[in-house]
């Protein structure tokens, strides 16, 4: 940025000066903010760092007019005067990442903040950025809805004998969604996979038969979590050691192994086995599912009635 730079609108210019902002690690105040003027100083007393910029004519052009880039900061200026995290424009420096890593997980992003820019983000930080990112990126989850009416249209007339039916309430809010694909069904076999809501408790085998019907096993290891965090008081180790269990006997693929890992929770703590035992093995664990399942043990797909 120099004087003469000029910027399509006041937002994107006050975007590049706080990026700015964050690359220097120096705090600025406006002196003066409207979408025709801006002035913007650094916040230590007699810093020269300034830039103004003015909307050309009419338009929604902005034109840097007066650009100081040069700071004259104490070690205890610096220590004071760290940038702000504002969410909205924070969010800017995580756009690319997001579209090629859409899975970027928050502990790695504090990590790179850290990294790269000396800011240590709060949760709620965290959360507001990532949020801002994908806001920008995909636009706000209420606009995907109004893409499922399309959807549907184009799902029944590229597979005909499909059904595809969205329901919403009297004021338009999304309630749910139900796909039956015809060339999926057919004559063929299907195996649901979702997790445990009283809704597809009661649906799922009445359309597609109770043996075919597989509990999402990411869900029910979060519910074997919840009783374990409710009930269970050895410490984080011992909820680790519980978990690794659960999954020797969900990954179980032979009834000996299946009975071993039962042994060594039962062995481990009794509490936990019986609730194993309560909990519709037959539906989860792998040795006990009637059906062919072909290693699929979780659904994302399941999120998309939770939503």
């Amino acid at each position: 940025m120099d004087s003469g730079h000029t910027f399509p609108n006041a937002a994107k210019f006050r975007d590049v000066v706080y990026l700015m902002s964050i690359a220097s690690r120096f705090r600025y105040h406006f002196k003066r903010n409207s979408t025709k003027h801006m002035t913007i100083v650094c916040t230590v007393t007699k810093c020269p760092w300034k830039v103004t910029a003015r909307a050309i004519g009419d338009l929604n052009i902005v034109q840097v007019h007066t650009f100081h880039n040069h700071h004259n900061h104490s070690l205890e200026d610096v220590v004071v005067c760290q940038p702000l995290v504002r969410s909205n424009r924070a969010s800017l420096l995580i756009d690319d990442v997001i579209r090629s890593t859409p899975d970027y997980q928050p502990r790695q992003i504090c990590k790179d903040f850290q990294r790269q820019h000396g800011m240590q983000l709060t949760c709620l930080q965290l959360w507001n950025i990532k949020e801002k990112a994908n806001e920008r990126i995909y636009r706000e989850p209420k606009y995907y809805y109004r893409l499922l009416p399309w959807m549907c249209e184009k799902m029944v007339a590229t597979n005909p004998g499909s059904i595809a039916e969205l329901g919403h309430s009297s004021d338009g809010h999304f309630e749910q969604l139900f796909v039956a694909h015809s060339k999926v069904v057919g004559d063929k076999e299907v195996v649901i996979i979702s997790d445990r809501h009283p809704a597809l408790l009661r649906s799922v085998p009445e359309v597609f038969g109770l043996e075919n019907h597989a509990y999402c096993y990411r869900h029910l290891k979060e519910n074997f979590s919840s009783f374990l965090s409710k009930h269970y008081t050895r410490g984080n180790k011992g909820k680790e050691n519980a978990l690794q269990f659960l999954d020797s006997i969900a990954y179980a693929r032979l009834e000996h192994d299946y009975n071993v890992s039962m042994f060594e929770l039962r062995k481990y703590n009794d509490a936990l086995a019986k609730w194993v035992e309560e909990n519709e093995l037959e539906h989860w664990a792998m040795s006990k599912f009637p059906k062919q399942r072909w290693d699929k043990m979780t659904t994302n797909l399941a999120e998309s009635f939770n939503a």
